[in-house]
């Protein structure tokens, strides 16, 4: 399998994944819970590695980048780490959907907006 194939098959799921995540880290971002942050970090840190797999190096940057963010909420719960964690989660969401875009416009794949009743 190709890595445009693999990318035809996963990209949208990743991408739907993707942004689910990010929507929660913006509410546990809101609600300043440093705990929860922790947890978002292990997700972003999940999300840079798929990122990697589907050959997708400046997601799995900003990925880490958020990753970092949240580890720094969860252990300063200062408003400018929430700020920060904010604006990178935003920056990823960004660059997802632009990826997302990307490959729907070449033809090989749609990205949801949202998840299917069946994934959540």
């Amino acid at each position: 399998m190709s890595m445009e194939d693999v990318k035809r098959k996963f990209l949208p799921r990743f991408a739907s994944l993707a942004k689910e995540r990010i929507r929660h880290g913006l509410v546990i971002a809101a609600s300043f819970e440093g705990d929860q942050a922790l947890d978002l970090a292990r997700e972003l840190h999940s999300m840079a590695g798929e990122a990697g797999l589907l050959g997708l190096g400046d997601l799995l940057a900003l990925a880490r980048n958020a990753e970092v963010a949240a580890m720094q909420l969860h252990a300063s719960r200062v408003p400018s780490k929430r700020t920060a964690l904010e604006q990178t989660l935003l920056e990823l969401e960004r660059a997802i959907s632009e990826v997302a875009r990307e490959v729907a416009a070449d033809g090989e794949a749609k990205v949801p907006s949202q998840p299917s009743k069946r994934e959540r």
